[in-house]
């Protein structure tokens, strides 16, 4: 009887949850985020909220959410550890999420492929694909648009979202990305986002 009373209660808060979920403002950025969906959408938009003012950068905001590690120096020393004070339930989630755009979106798979390439575990390379990712919900969050890659400068026309076809790409399966040119198309890809020369994200 307790479990059942449990159940309920859980089952109310998805509900209500989803509710608020569909009448927030910032639904439709979430929304267009690669491998997000129905779970992550709603704790992305807890993460960083609706005051545009709460963070001044990309860079304050990886700080916030403990993805950015923390840098020190002593002399001629200097080293790179973990960023331990943070809202753990927060990193967890931006983890989370980048975890899963590997499987929608290929440049988010590139990427991964390369730190892992490079010798990086699992999880620093997933945590160096949400800085990253990061980078590009709070140039959407603060702009107030949806994800999109076509709109990125430095990428090639010819890469497209499922969407762009005019085929129908819901919440749950992110961003199909496509590529008619593999070879080219995704090394320029990922050199793009492995660099801040071509387009600073928090200007």
């Amino acid at each position: 009887m307790e479990m059942e009373q449990k159940r309920e209660a859980i089952a109310a808060f998805d509900r209500l949850i989803a509710k608020t979920l569909g009448e927030h403002p910032d639904r439709f950025i979430v929304a267009s985020l690669p491998g997000a969906g129905p779970v992550l959408e709603p704790r992305l938009i807890a993460a960083i909220g609706s005051i545009r003012e709460r963070f001044d950068s990309a860079h304050s905001l990886n700080c916030y959410a403990g993805i950015a590690p923390v840098k020190e120096s002593s002399g001629k020393a200097c080293w790179i550890h973990w960023r331990w004070n943070c809202p753990k339930f927060i990193r967890q989630t931006f983890h989370e999420w980048a975890g899963c755009s590997i499987r929608y979106c290929i440049w988010a798979r590139e990427f991964y492929d390369k730190k892992r390439a490079a010798g990086m575990d699992h999880h620093p390379a997933v945590r160096a694909l949400a800085f990253k990712w990061i980078r590009i919900y709070y140039r959407c969050w603060r702009d107030r648009v949806p994800y999109s890659e076509g709109d990125l400068p430095g990428i090639p026309p010819k890469v497209r979202r499922q969407d762009d076809t005019g085929q129908a790409n819901t919440a749950t399966s992110g961003c199909a990305c496509q590529f008619t040119d593999a070879a080219n198309p995704v090394e320029k890809y990922c050199r793009f986002f492995q660099t801040n020369h071509h387009f600073r994200l928090t200007d």
